[in-house]
């Protein structure tokens, strides 16, 4: 049987050996519509909402409830179709900041969405004139904008707005100088910028504290450099994946950044290929990418990787298993430091073994077993590893 297939880790269930299991990317419900296809869009998460705000032909406001995976309609945006506008969270309210119109005229507004009301209010303008391709983030109750186009100069100004007082200020020009389209995030009360187009795609990391009301140099993405990235944050993480670079090559990494070790790791790589002008989000334990382009086709669906799916223990034990997929096999990676050989099985709900593979065992301690999911219907399945005296199981779902 021909097809796609991804593997989900669901639940992880564990006796006599300390292993960890890698989430996985796993398919939610798409944005609702005949013509929800977009790129370019904004994304906020207040309270236990997450929303995507228009993108490419579209003045929609889309509310996603990650409890039951349902989408609602909610007020369109006033000023009518916005794609790449900047977007941050304050007090519990979204904003939305500039952005491109039809034919690519520029916005030079600024409007507050209230959740609670469904409700927009224009807001001061951006003190800097009209401006889209830009970033944003929010530290404490405050909002920042910085970057972008007004389709005659690319910009490095970087500007603190306050939601209680409806005032601009500006702050120190973005030490990484003038760029369009970078990925950028807050953790705590830093934000972070980097990446973008500045006569070529970049990879760069620079933070600003708001302490110093500086920017200094952080570790560079480990990825190639590009441009309209998937970025946002969750707790003390910063996540920056997908996007392009040359208008020909779309990216499908993803990597975390933690700004304590001052460090990045690579994470699964996106479900179904590489997009720009992807948005994401954070929520609970899972980061979420939706919408995005590449080059040929428009996109609506929506992937969620849940951290939660996976048990970490310490790599140095004495045994562990990971079990992933990658290029058409479930791939177990595992620990074995008493050169003992090993097995996996591949059992359905019925208690049936679909397949059995037998390690080949090189002498080393890192190995790995491969699972071929040809001619693998999809369903829910058991994924038992053996190895000596040890024993365990985690649950799959074959997509």
């Amino acid at each position: 049987m021909n097809k796609q297939t991804i593997i989900g880790i669901l639940i992880v269930l564990c006796t006599g050996i300390n292993f960890y299991s890698s989430a996985q990317w796993v398919a939610k419900n798409s944005i609702p519509g005949v013509a929800a296809q977009r790129d370019g869009a904004v994304s906020w998460v207040i309270g236990s909402k997450c929303y995507v705000v228009g993108g490419n032909g579209h003045d929609d406001l889309m509310e996603y409830d990650p409890a039951n995976d349902h989408w609602t309609a909610r007020a369109s945006i006033p000023q009518g179709i916005t794609m790449f506008g900047m977007g941050f969270v304050c007090n519990g309210k979204g904003y939305l900041c500039g952005g491109n119109g039809p034919n690519f005229t520029y916005y030079q507004s600024l409007w507050e969405y209230d959740p609670d009301f469904n409700q927009w209010t224009p807001r001061k303008d951006f003190p800097a004139g009209k401006r889209a391709s830009g970033c944003a983030f929010s530290i404490g109750d405050k909002g920042y904008v910085g970057c972008g186009d007004d389709s005659t100069y690319i910009y490095s100004d970087f500007y603190k707005y306050d939601p209680l007082t409806d005032d601009w200020y500006p702050m120190p020009a973005f030490a990484g100088g003038y760029r369009s389209f970078p990925y950028a995030f807050s953790i705590g009360d830093k934000g972070f910028i980097g990446g973008g187009w500045q006569l070529t795609e970049l990879n760069d990391l620079w933070q600003y504290d708001t302490l110093s009301n500086a920017w200094i140099q952080r570790s560079s993405l480990p990825g190639d450099p590009r441009e309209c990235a998937a970025s946002f944050s969750s707790g003390e993480y910063g996540y920056v994946g997908l996007g392009q670079a040359g208008f020909s090559t779309t990216f499908d990494d993803m990597y975390k950044f933690d700004p304590i070790g001052n460090s990045w790791s690579p994470l699964p790589v996106f479900a179904v290929g590489g997009r720009a002008w992807p948005t994401g989000f954070a929520y609970g334990s899972s980061i979420y990418i939706t919408t995005g382009w590449d080059f040929s086709t428009f996109y609506n669906d929506l992937y969620q990787l849940d951290f939660s799916t996976g048990i970490n223990s310490d790599p140095e034990s004495s045994a562990y298993f990971n079990a992933y997929f990658r290029q058409g096999k479930i791939v177990v990676d595992y620990k074995n430091k008493n050169n003992e050989p090993a097995q996996i099985s591949l059992i359905d709900m019925q208690g049936r073994i679909v397949k059995t593979i037998h390690s080949k065992n090189e002498g080393n301690d890192a190995q790995q077993i491969f699972l071929e999911t040809e001619g693998i219907n999809s369903g829910i399945y058991i994924l038992n590893f053996q190895m000596g005296n040890t024993n365990a199981t985690c649950k799959l779902s074959v997509y």
